[in-house]
């Protein structure tokens, strides 16, 4: 069982004239809005996370660059941006929580909607299509966060 919830964002261009050069991806909660936490404890028999804490941290990776966004959408999770949060409660409105993409030293954001909610052992996935001078998220996959390292093993 995963204790947390899996964000990942499946990023490509259409029409888009610049390199695509992704450095920084962040999840922020909104001011005086504590929805996503930077921390918390987790009881392992329950599996209850309490004592939430750190709701002004800012969830985030970046490198230069983290990838440089391919003109067509991915099929393989391994090349999704990968973000892994302390499940959160709803939000009421748009924009309780946003996203933050930084690309070629422009800064794009998108609001969250109504009700999202990342709920632990679960993943959430969102295509992110940059076009022109645009960047739009698409309808989100949601799936029980489940696959992890598979093999076979042989015992003699």
């Amino acid at each position: 069982n995963h204790a947390l919830a899996l964000i990942q964002f499946n990023l490509y261009k259409t029409d888009y004239s610049w390199a695509g050069r992704l450095t920084r991806v962040a999840i922020n909660n909104a001011p005086d809005k504590s929805i996503v936490h930077g921390s918390g404890k987790m009881n392992i028999e329950t599996g209850e996370i309490t004592e939430l804490s750190g709701s002004d941290r800012t969830i985030q990776i970046n490198s230069t660059p983290l990838m440089v966004i391919p003109d067509i959408k991915s099929t393989d999770e391994k090349d999704y941006i990968k973000l892994l949060l302390i499940p959160t409660g709803q939000t009421t409105d748009q924009g309780d929580v946003t996203v933050h993409f930084s690309i070629d030293n422009r800064e794009y954001t998108w609001k969250f909607p109504v009700g999202t909610q990342w709920k632990q052992g679960t993943k959430y996935t969102y295509n992110v299509q940059l076009n022109g001078n645009e960047l739009s998220i698409g309808d989100v996959k949601i799936a029980d966060w489940t696959d992890g390292v598979n093999g076979d093993i042989l015992l003699e």
